[in-house]
């Protein structure tokens, strides 16, 4: 098995027991954030083998695959702890978008 399936099933692994066997309202706000991290790692190590199946490798193939997993958990975790409203889905497409662009400008092989 390969070091990224262990990481992946490991994760998932410890998201459900964690989902299943505790209560929100009983343990410490720390804790809170164990999901959404469990979910970052899952998230990014799928998009992360995606997009090296489609040829990307290296520093670019890392920094679109966080700006790809930032974007899904930061809404998901705003809206689990009722924070997401219409405005800011709107404030966080366009920095996204900009961080995006400024991804693909700096990371584009110069024509010099």
């Amino acid at each position: 098995m390969s070091r990224r399936f262990k990481l992946v099933s490991g994760s998932l692994g410890l998201l459900s027991f964690f989902v299943v066997l505790t209560k929100p309202a009983s343990i410490p706000s720390v804790l809170l954030a164990v999901p959404f991290i469990l979910i970052f790692i899952i998230v990014y190590s799928l998009i992360n083998k995606a997009l090296q199946w489609q040829g990307l490798t290296g520093l670019k193939n890392a920094r679109i695959s966080v700006i790809a997993t930032v974007f899904p958990v930061l809404l998901l975790t705003l809206q689990a702890f009722g924070q997401l409203t219409f405005r800011d889905l709107c404030t966080i497409v366009v920095l996204f978008s900009i961080g995006y662009f400024y991804l693909v400008r700096i990371t584009a092989p110069s024509t010099e």
